[in-house]
């Protein structure tokens, strides 16, 4: 809690001040500042002690120079609730102050809210209306006088009351906790633990707190808020509040109705604020244009207050808004057409129905926000919610006041503007099969381009069948950050997809981060909780929109979505970098450059990319047509896969006229058609690039124009291992046109003029074990052990002195591509014995998906436990293997007995991707793999099998894990602690099995020099008894490791 640095300091003053006054008789009065003081009673404690405090207060008054331009006293009394003794202005003279104490009487009770009652100080006490001179910077001082421990929390009350500058006195008898106290005072100076209150009229224990409270000042914090006005267009926003939620529930909605109209440019040519309460009857409070101004608004707001109630009709209190106060005579500038925006704010479900009232809001294009707590109904908020992205639930209305949690609120209603959903020509529905596609837009175009580009989306929002069995639509914005606008699953129908489009906007920004927007849509996005059908294999496509350059690299986020077989688009204007532009899309085919995004609504322009959207979907690219085609007839041959990888370096540029002449006598003599062979080329040299996809031509024709457009692009460098290895991510993939999954054969027909640059073995390793067959032919300066590394087998070698050589080898080319099959692939591939018989074991992989983690640390540990798997006996009656990811939260990515083979597994592992988080929980994480994992029916085997949890990470855990090094080792599980870069060997000390199973690397690729090390201590088990069970349900939460706070 901050402190302000001078307090204890002014504190010891105050006390020397007050140790050297002259001994005051009650009529002598000091010469004081003027100062507003607050007397904050627990009036449980008793009469006798009641009388003492009433005492004490009384002779402190005496001493005072009371009066409006003086000293002012207020008093209020607690228990469970707070209650108002006396305002700041109730009483100008030191006799009616005096008169009034004896008003104050003893409640009996037997617990105090404390939390709630600092709570009552600070917005029904220091406010204009109630005397207070705040605003007027006057100092602020409050006595809170307890004999009892609080029921509720100080902690956010105190911290509010301390960043308004108010100082906190705290004092304390009897049962009262002096650590609370600590929290409310200003500084631990201010905090007086007594006997009991009689002690407060027995000098000199009382001089201190006279001292404080007649010396100190505080801070007054004047410049309420210190964030600045947002610059905001115009609009009325109306509050619908329950107002039987409670008086605490009440006042920090109050509150945070108060920062949001600190933050807006209030006024009638600006923002507008409405309020309407509501239980079983809705209540007006303030209508649009009652206060014009903040003060005026912020003065009212303290006039809501809470009304008991056991149920609330908010379907009527929506009526009432939409018929009393939409309308001209009460402020609403809605026949101007100023956007009107609802934020309702309910505890409850609705007794009545709200789905008809919520309706004519929305056909009125009010944008309506929908936020609950409590026994709030989801489902019922969905029908308000204009959106489903603008329903926030909340665990309690406290959590207004905590960021980040009120920010979505604000935004939306800083931002939105409604739009009358009117009916519209539809164009016909495209027969098209399902497929998940995301748009990314560039929010910082302006409102022009933004509505164009929201206006061509609606477009083809229109043409396509939308629905969760068919196509489904995502939208995410960027600018510096992104921003979520509608997940895949949002919206199941094109109306409800139409009608939430309006709530993009434009957000002003001089830059755009691309590179971190395609990463949110790979991490957040492209995720099953979000309704990614990844995981089932549906096509997914990526529009992006920009009209700018990034600002941060574009490279690795988008090598990540082409790894994942997503099918990326760009389209930019303007500022936009053609280049990495290129870098993003799938294939060149897939960069589109316009003068500005209002070309879209063009007829002709966005065809290319309607069509792509509609048709890059691997073997279903026959669903939709977009002219008619000459349908090829049955296949007479068989059906092949062929890529042509092929050198496009500057020094071969003058013979590259002779490898597209080879590649147009080879096609012509193969049987081109979708349903019979496929052909793709990539070109190579620094960086490879793909010219066009397998499932981008399907007619001879098109394949021979498309070859005779080829051109050398250049570069210095051949990088044949990266070219193998981006074609082997990238083009023999479903969504790249490749039908490997249908056991089509598939060909890679390498053509290169020399020595490669960089290391091909493992590239072309991986090649053939995806069962690729790789051809290779040489020219010039071609290393022939080189080739014979990328080739299937040594007859697949070919080399010629120069490319004017190539007819030589074609036939052979043409009868390998012809004659081999799928199973004379499979019989060449490197085989990986089984080289480890380590037994039956459970092995169980807990990885950090957290940030610290990163998705280049994913990328190195899954490439780990590959490495690790492919040495063991996976299979069910020998070695099972599970992995689990956390970061923040926790996610089984598969179980024990969710594979029953070793290819199904490793397949499983090559899908891993991160999940992202702030923090890395991992006690969390060991609870859920003992509860949810280490269990018979997730497939752990107790008495057939030794049990081990290998833990990897990449950071230190802020959750204290010591507890859990003791329950794995007494339900016998084996653990094992790989940290890299920032993790904690002390902390992995506390889980693993032994020191020795703790493995430290400095950073994630080193990984693979502590496999052989990781096998040995993989190899040990725990002896001794079988476990009869392994987890305790009711495992105690998690603690903060020790030095976090």
């Amino acid at each position: 809690m901050r402190r302000h640095r001078l307090l204890p300091f002014c504190a010891l003053l105050g006390v020397l001040f007050a140790g050297f006054l002259p001994k005051l008789d009650a009529q002598e009065v000091l010469v004081v500042g003027k100062r507003d003081i607050i007397f904050l009673m627990d009036s449980t404690m008793g009469a006798t002690l009641v009388i003492s405090v009433r005492e004490f207060i009384k002779r402190f008054i005496d001493s005072m120079p009371i009066g409006p331009d003086d000293v002012q006293v207020g008093v209020a009394t607690f228990g469970n609730i707070p209650r108002l003794e006396m305002d700041l202005n109730s009483h100008g003279s030191t006799e009616a102050l005096t008169a009034a104490l004896f008003s104050i009487k003893p409640r009996p009770g037997q617990s105090v809210n404390i939390g709630a009652a600092l709570e009552f100080v600070r917005t029904q006490m220091i406010a204009p209306e109630k005397g207070s001179r705040y605003q007027q910077g006057i100092p602020q001082l409050l006595l809170l006088l307890t004999s009892k421990k609080s029921n509720d929390s100080v902690e956010a009350p105190a911290m509010e009351l301390q960043r308004m500058g108010v100082l906190s006195l705290a004092a304390g008898s009897k049962a009262a906790d002096e650590q609370e106290l600590r929290q409310i005072a200003s500084t631990d100076s201010l905090v007086f633990m007594l006997r009991d209150f009689r002690g407060l009229l027995r000098p000199p224990i009382p001089d201190p707190i006279i001292g404080a409270l007649s010396t100190l000042a505080g801070v007054v914090v004047t410049e309420v808020p210190t964030e600045p006005v947002l610059a905001v267009g115009k609009r009325d926003i109306i509050f619908l509040i329950d107002s039987t939620m409670g008086a605490t529930l009440i006042n920090s909605v109050r509150e945070f109705i108060r920062r949001f109209v600190d933050r807006m440019p209030i006024g009638p040519d600006n923002v507008q604020v409405g309020v309407a309460t509501f239980g079983n009857n809705p209540r007006l409070e303030m209508d649009l244009n009652s206060h014009g101004s903040r003060e005026a608004l912020t003065a009212a707001l303290f006039s809501i207050k809470p009304r008991p109630g056991q149920s609330v009709n908010i379907g009527a209190a929506l009526e009432f808004v939409r018929t009393r106060m939409i309308v001209p005579e009460k402020g609403s500038r809605y026949q101007q057409g100023t956007p009107h925006l609802l934020l309702l704010l309910t505890s409850k479900k609705s007794s009545d129905s709200v789905e008809a009232p919520a309706r004519e809001l929305q056909r009125m294009g009010v944008v309506t926000l929908a936020a609950g707590s409590k026994a709030a109904d989801e489902q019922e908020l969905n029908q308000i919610g204009f959106t489903d992205s603008l329903v926030f639930m909340l665990r309690d209305f406290h959590g207004l006041l905590r960021p980040p949690i009120p920010d979505p609120i604000i935004g939306a209603l800083s931002t939105l503007v409604g739009v009358v959903v009117t009916e519209v020509p539809t164009e016909p529905v495209l027969v098209v099969g399902k497929r998940d596609i995301i748009f990314l837009i560039d929010s910082t175009m302006g409102a022009m381009l933004i509505n164009s580009v929201r206006e061509f989306i609606r477009r083809f929002i229109d043409s396509m069948p939308i629905g969760p069995d068919n196509v489904q639509v995502g939208v995410a914005t960027f600018g510096n950050i992104p921003r979520l606008e509608m997940d895949l699953n949002s919206h199941g129908s094109t109306e409800a997809l139409t009608a939430a489009l309006f709530s993009i906007k434009p957000r002003p920004g001089q830059s755009v981060n691309i590179g971190a927007a395609l990463e949110f849509v790979r991490t957040r996005m492209i995720v099953p909780e979000k309704g990614s059908r990844y995981q089932q294999g549906t096509p997914h496509l990526l529009l992006l929109l920009t009209s700018k350059k990034s600002s941060d690299s574009v490279e690795a986020p988008a090598r990540e979505l082409q790894r994942m077989g997503v099918v990326t688009l760009a389209a930019g204007s303007k500022a936009a970098d053609e280049q990495e532009l290129r870098q993003i899309g799938f294939t060149d085919s897939l960069v589109f450059m316009l003068r500005d995004f209002r070309g879209l609504l063009h007829p002709a322009i966005p065809d290319p990319i309607i069509g792509a959207l509609s048709t890059l979907v691997g073997v279903v690219v026959t669903e939709v047509p977009t002219e008619p085609a000459v349908t090829p007839a049955p296949a007479q041959g068989v059906k092949r896969d062929v890529v042509f990888l092929i050198d496009g370096t500057t020094a071969g540029r003058s013979e590259f006229p002779a490898i597209r002449d080879m590649i147009r006598r080879v096609t012509e003599k193969l049987d081109i058609g979708l349903d019979k062979v496929r052909v793709s080329v990539v070109q190579y040299s620094d960086e490879p690039v793909s010219e066009f996809l397998l499932n981008e031509h399907s007619t001879p024709d098109e394949l021979r124009q498309a070859v005779a457009r080829l051109q050398s692009r250049g570069g210095n460098l051949l990088n044949t291992g990266h070219a193998l290895g981006w074609v082997s991510r990238r083009i023999y993939q479903r969504s790249a046109g490749s039908r490997i999954e249908e056991g089509v054969p598939q060909f890679l027909i390498l053509v290169t003029g020399g020595k490669s640059s960089d290391d091909v073995s493992t590239s072309a390793d991986l090649l053939k074990r995806s069962h690729v067959a790789p051809l290779a032919i040489g020219s010039r300066n071609a290393d022939p052990n080189e080739l014979r590394q990328i080739s299937l087998k040594p007859e697949l070698v070919f080399t010629v002195d120069s490319y004017q050589q190539l007819p030589r080898v074609e036939t052979q080319l043409i009868e390998s591509v012809k004659t081999i099959s799928t199973d004379d692939i499979i019989t060449h591939v490197p085989q990986v014995e089984v080289s480890l018989n380590l037994g039956k074991k459970d092995i169980i992989f807990l990885i950090d998906g957290s940030d610290n983690t990163g998705p280049e640390g994913i990328a190195h540990i899954r490439d780990f436990i590959l490495k690790i798997v492919r040495q063991l006996d996976v299979q069910p009656d020998q070695v099972r293997v599970s992995v689990v990811q956390y970061s923040d939260k926790v996610k089984s990515e598969f179980s024990l007995n969710s594979h029953n083979n070793k290819p199904a597994v490793i397949s499983a592992i090559q899908r891993l991707r991160q999940m992202g988080g702030r923090s890395s929980d991992l006690a969390d994480a060991i609870k859920y793999v003992m509860q949810n994992e280490l269990i018979p029916s997730a497939g752990v085997r107790l008495s057939e099998a030794s049990q081990h949890l290998v833990v990897l990470t990449g950071g230190r855990s802020s959750q204290d894990v010591s507890m859990y090094g003791p329950l794995l080792n007494n339900s016998r599980v084996n653990c094992i602690g790989v940290g890299a870069s920032g993790a904690d060997t002390r902390q992995l000390g506390q889980i693993a099995t032994s020191s020795e199973d703790v493995l430290h690397v400095p950073t994630f690729p080193g990984l693979s020099a502590i496999r052989e090390r990781f096998i040995t201590r993989l190899s040990g088990t725990m002896p001794e008894e079988t476990p009869t069970h392994v987890y305790d349900s009711d495992l105690p939460a998690a603690k903060k490791a020790p030095g976090d706070t």
